[in-house]
């Protein structure tokens, strides 16, 4: 057995601060580890006692009492790699095992399963000149064309390369009454209305020139 996973001593059954019962579902905090109940059967029952440099966990099966002792030491690399400990039932005896990586019960029934683990670590944002090829393009952040009316007069529009023609012409329509079945775009070509903005290269400032249909036409 590994030296950090003492049983239980004398000196820490003596003690009778810092004790806490942990309820299925609670989780608390020790020296930045957080200690979750995970998952438990009605009849168990788990007690935390810190006393010196260790954690004493007491586990009730119904009459039946286990422990184990972990050190301030195993606690801190808990915060990294985790720790379980988990009380399985064979042949209706209930035991217990303390381990670094997840349990496996190997069909074994699991009476109660306590993880340590510490907070994740955190993600360092990318720096500004690792944008994606997307950033670089402008596709999700906005800015402004304008659409120049077949009357020559002109309207700004604010959009993303994701715009396609058809939400564009949309924008129109509230804006002019202009049907969209009725509007053609122009941008050195006719636009085709499930294409989007980024895909015909169209960038900030940039005209789009919008044609009437003729009714029926």
């Amino acid at each position: 057995m590994n030296s950090d996973f003492l049983p239980s001593a004398q000196s820490l059954l003596s003690q009778r601060n810092g004790h806490k019962r942990l309820e299925l579902g609670e989780y608390i905090h020790i020296n930045g580890t957080k200690a979750s109940f995970e998952r438990g059967k009605s009849n168990v029952k788990v007690v935390l006692l810190r006393a010196g440099a260790a954690v004493t966990f007491y586990i009730y099966v119904g009459e039946v009492k286990l422990a184990a002792s972990i050190s301030t030491s195993s606690l801190q690399k808990a915060a990294a790699n985790g720790i379980w400990i988990t009380v399985l039932a064979n042949h209706r005896q209930a035991y217990m095992e303390v381990s670094w990586t997840p349990p496996v019960n190997n069909g074994l029934d699991v009476l109660a399963e306590i993880k340590l683990k510490g907070p994740e670590p955190r993600k360092e944002p990318f720096p500004d000149d690792s944008e994606s090829e997307d950033e670089k393009m402008g596709f999700g952040n906005t800015y402004q064309i304008f659409v120049k009316l077949f009357n020559g007069k002109s309207q700004t529009y604010t959009v993303t390369a994701n715009t396609t023609v058809d939400e564009l012409k949309h924008m129109i329509q509230r804006n002019t009454q202009i049907p969209v079945a009725q509007q053609i775009l122009n941008y050195s070509k006719p636009l085709e209305n499930h294409n989007t903005l980024g895909y015909y290269d169209i960038r900030e400032n940039s005209t789009l020139n919008l044609v009437s249909r003729l009714r029926g036409g």
